[in-house]
């Protein structure tokens, strides 16, 4: 046997091709989309010359249940047992770790002992820790597990499944609240998986599954999404026929800013009472025809595209280009495209575990942040783009880069759009629909704020006027300007935030259809442009409490220095 037929062995060894539905057994799955072959996304070489194994990497779709998955299983042994994703190193995820356990809370009856699979350093737990909470954490990477327990979260180094499932029951009997947060898609047993979770489950128990949206991967074109730890792709359709098979019900759904837009769903045992908005993504999932193969298609086409069209971006800049963020998501991109070292000079990535390493497959080496600054590239790519916000942040505020920022998706762009955006303010494109009828304009949808609802208002506002500064500690709010255009200005008072001083104009209204979702502690205010009047939507977190105070700041005065006068460029 020669040296390439027992590399091929030993990748045989590690892999297998799938012959039937991960989630329903259909043996007739319709293969749409091959990558290539490609390195386990997060085995980071230690050295220029370390060996890699390569792996095929490709799609198929399932015409039974939907599931959009993997046809190839590489052994989790080989995938998660000495890991390199650290939680805490993004701060999106710390702030989000505290959301998330309001959100479960409020949708718990009993509010005990709460179990994490997958719980990686410990982040998520903490919050139900320093609350009085017994806690789990069940995760199989050991090196992981050491740094939760050298913490105080109390952590086993486990695979989950039926097996474990039985064994934590008896050690501490069924659990209250479980989640289970971007963890079942790399799962290559489902079945197994979502079996022990019903076990685990109290019987008025809450679970809560996370999981980044095949909708938005789809809609986003996240195909940098799919590598060999990412074994299915859910739409809500394929993940409730999976729940339901182990008695689990869906009663409520939620959002996450991880991943670049995942769904929450919240399970018990049994029938239960659904909200409105369970029924309403059914609907949307048929409207918007995500769970055909038609539609999986075309995403394959543009992802080709797209690829082509990066390349293109990269080589036109002048002098040295980095990226920043050596994440699983950017080792699919980068072996797609065919990126090495002659288009990206360096990666640089915050988390410790990477540095000093080389980026799978394409050998580019990753180095600190420091180290992207001492060198200061003419331009960087933010490959992990679905936290380009905090990184821009990163770059522009604490490593003082003035080069170029290119985010490559969910499309490319290559100005310095970054340098003025306020870490936190989405801006959502809303859809006008007009025919001879007159016109329909879309609003306010619970997958497009990432807040609770408390109350609308409607405000007319005069050319002339300047509303504002306004600042709510506390209230979420959600702009529209239904009518007229307005020039929307925010400031950035946030003591901890990575763009605290920061000033951005926003221009929305007839010309720019648009939502923008301004987290609280951020200093607005607005004047109309372009006509005699405007009329503005709000949906606000809470509704208007006349003994909660804001503040108000004279639009005039220098505390915030932004000139109201118009500009002429």
């Amino acid at each position: 046997m020669n040296i390439k037929e027992a590399k091929k062995l030993k990748q045989i060894k590690f892999m297998e091709t799938i012959k039937s539905c991960r989630v329903c057994g259909e043996q007739d799955i319709k293969p749409f989309f091959d990558l290539g072959s490609q390195p386990l996304a997060n085995s980071l070489p230690r050295s220029q010359f370390e060996k890699e194994n390569f792996y095929p990497l490709s799609l198929s779709w399932c015409p039974k249940c939907n599931l959009v998955q993997l046809n190839q299983t590489i052994d989790p042994k080989e995938l998660f047992s000495d890991y390199v994703w650290v939680t805490a190193t993004s701060k999106v995820a710390n702030d989000y770790a505290e959301t998330f356990y309001q959100e479960m809370i409020k949708r718990s009856e009993n509010r005990g002992f709460a179990l994490e699979i997958a719980s990686n350093d410990g982040t998520f737990l903490k919050p139900f820790l320093r609350n009085g909470h017994k806690v789990l954490g069940i995760d199989p990477a050991e090196n992981i597990v050491q740094m939760a327990k050298a913490q105080g979260v109390p952590t086993e180094a486990l695979f989950f499944g039926e097996e474990t499932a039985l064994q934590i029951l008896k050690e501490n009997g069924p659990a209250d609240m479980i989640f289970a947060r971007n963890v079942l898609p790399h799962v290559a047993n489902t079945r197994d998986f979502v079996k022990g979770l019903s076990i685990c489950l109290a019987p008025n128990g809450t679970l809560a599954i996370e999981a980044h949206y095949a909708r938005e991967i789809l809609k986003g074109l996240h195909y940098d999404s799919i590598y060999h730890e990412h074994l299915c792709y859910f739409t809500f359709k394929s993940l409730e026929r999976l729940l339901n098979d182990f008695n689990l019900y869906v009663f409520d759904i939620g959002r996450s800013p991880i991943s670049g837009g995942s769904m929450v769903v919240y399970a018990k045992l049994g029938s239960v009472r659904e909200e409105p908005i369970v029924q309403e993504c059914r609907n949307k999932e048929r409207e918007d025809g995500i769970n055909e193969l038609e539609s999986w298609q075309e995403f394959s086409r543009r992802a080709s595209n797209h690829k082509n069209r990066l390349i293109e971006v990269i080589e036109r800049q002048k002098g040295t280009v980095a990226g920043y963020g050596s994440s699983a998501r950017s080792s699919t991109m980068l072996n797609f495209a065919g990126i090495n070292t002659s288009l990206l000079s360096f990666i640089a990535d915050a988390n410790p575990l990477k540095q000093g390493r080389y980026a799978a497959g394409t050998r580019i080496p990753i180095v600190s942040p420091e180290e992207l600054a001492r060198r200061n590239p003419e331009a960087v790519v933010i490959l992990a783009w679905n936290f380009a916000e905090e990184i821009a942040g990163i770059l522009r505020n604490k490593l003082n880069y003035k080069g170029k920022l290119i985010v490559p998706l969910p499309e490319i762009k290559e100005n310095d759009f970054l340098a003025n955006e306020i870490e936190g303010v989405k801006i959502v494109p809303l859809r006008k629909i007009p025919d001879e009828r007159g016109t329909i304009m879309h609003g306010v949808r619970s997958d497009n704020i990432l807040n609770q609802f408390g109350e609308v208002y409607f405000k007319k506002l005069y050319k002339g006027i300047i509303n504002g500064w306004h600042v709510h500690e506390k209230l979420i709010l959600n702009y529209i300007c239904l009518q007229g255009m307005i020039k929307l200005v925010l400031c950035d008072l946030r003591k901890d935030s990575q763009t605290c001083g920061k000033i951005q104009e926003i221009f929305i209204g007839e010309e720019n259809y648009c939502l923008v979702h301004i987290p609280a502690g951020i200093a607005n205010g607005m004047t109309v442009i372009g006509g005699e009047s405007a009329l503005i939507c709000n949906v606000a977190s809470q509704p208007h409490d006349p003994a909660i105070k804001y503040r108000r700041i004279d639009p005039h005065s220098n505390e915030i220095p932004y000139n109201w006068e118009k500009k002429d460029r």
